[in-house]
């Protein structure tokens, strides 16, 4: 067993809740498993039982261990150990494939449990005493990068549509090269069309995240994945130039910022429409879209900041296909500092130069001038450019 399985186990409230389980048989099972393989963390730790639901809440119950009935058609809940959330989900078949919301029968056997599951990478299952069961040599797909549905690929898509991206998610997180596309993916393309927009934006975002998402990207621009979605509103090469800008100047990765890249062009409303993103993840958007049309890099990082600045500038050096300013602009934004305007309205009304709405005219005009000289005017030289101002009106 690795270190970093050890550490999975060591997790606060793990040991407690195969404690609490005890003797019903269980596992971490899925993400947690496969991210400690790769040395990762996944705060989202996964508890697969063999007994159904109501064993297993009325086992931690008696050992007053909370518990939530979070998904019991399903077969899951949810309980709470050290403060910390496990879903816990009973083993099972799946008894009727239809969409999103089969029918399914409990089981106790780990195999039937892994052949529902949607890729062998997801199918690890780790025990209290750190022994694995891998049915389908996960362990070495992920070792080659090599996302791989369990059993028919197009019977795991019928029974749910988001396998088709979240293939492409996990090639992007976990994928090597070669990038082989999967024909059943495009053929059942049209899938996607029964789920919601939600659902849809939750996994893209998560594909979004990756170090670097542009092959899996090409993937779904090659499958007809992305004109599916979204109609002919994207644009791959330019996220590909976005993408190699971040890398080049050390730039943190934002999914808003890559999906801006890649709609470089679209309206608000498209966001608004295919995305259904919040108000607030909309008004950053529109940030975005304003600095990139700004001329005055000191006024754009006056007023929106460096992280805004920066996102702003690399934006624009890939939609121009150039970069040769943005290395300056770049060490220049990040090398000053901004001092707080010298001058309020108070200032003004002690000098009696303005009342009322005058103001805040006189305010804006100077600030604008402190700006645009580089933030260095002190505060008597601002009274005096306002006093200059009033005179000549």
């Amino acid at each position: 067993m690795t270190e970093f399985l050890k550490t999975l186990l060591l997790k606060p409230g793990v040991q407690d809740l195969f404690a609490a389980l005890s003797p019903l048989p269980a596992w971490l099972v899925g993400g947690c498993v496969r991210d400690a393989l790769l040395g990762a963390d996944n705060f989202d730790v996964d508890v697969a039982v063999a007994a159904d639901p109501q064993t297993v809440t009325h086992q931690l119950r008696q050992k007053n261990i909370k518990v939530i009935p979070t998904g019991l058609q399903f077969g899951t809940v949810t309980a709470v150990v050290e403060h910390q959330p496990f879903q816990i989900t009973s083993l099972r078949k799946d008894r009727n494939h239809q969409g999103r919301h089969p029918k399914v029968v409990f089981s106790t056997d780990l195999k039937e449990d892994a052949n529902r599951r949607d890729f062998t990478i997801n199918a690890l299952y780790l025990d209290p005493h750190g022994n694995l069961y891998d049915p389908f040599d996960g362990i070495q797909d992920l070792k080659a990068g090599k996302i791989r549905f369990i059993g028919d690929p197009k019977q795991r898509v019928l029974e749910d549509a988001l396998r088709i991206l979240r293939y492409y998610r996990f090639v992007a997180w976990y994928g090597k090269p070669p990038y082989p596309s999967v024909p059943v993916l495009r053929l059942l393309k049209q899938c996607l069309k029964q789920l919601s927009t939600e659902r849809i934006q939750a996994e893209l975002l998560k594909l979004f995240t990756a170090q670097n998402p542009i092959e899996a990207v090409f993937l779904m621009e090659q499958d007809g994945i992305l004109e599916t979605l979204f109609g002919p509103s994207y644009d791959v090469q330019n996220l590909e130039r976005f993408l190699s800008l971040e890398q080049k100047f050390l730039v943190k990765a934002d999914p808003f910022v890559r999906l801006e890249a890649l709609f470089y062009q679209a309206p608000l409303y498209f966001y608004q429409t295919y995305w259904r993103l919040s108000r607030f993840q909309i008004r950053f958007l529109d940030t975005l879209k304003k600095v990139t049309v700004m001329k005055d890099r000191r006024w754009i990082l006056y007023h929106y900041g460096l992280d805004i600045f920066i996102k702003g500038r690399l934006l624009i050096a890939a939609a121009k296909k150039q970069d040769e300013t943005l290395q300056d602009d770049l060490l220049w934004a990040r090398s000053i500092t901004i001092p707080s305007f010298p001058l309020s309205g108070k200032d003004l009304l002690k000098q009696g130069m303005a009342t009322g709405s005058q103001i805040g005219l006189l305010l804006a005009a100077c600030q604008q001038w402190w700006v645009e000289h580089d933030f260095i005017p002190d505060h008597q030289e601002c009274l005096d450019y306002c006093a200059g101002i009033k005179k000549a009106l």
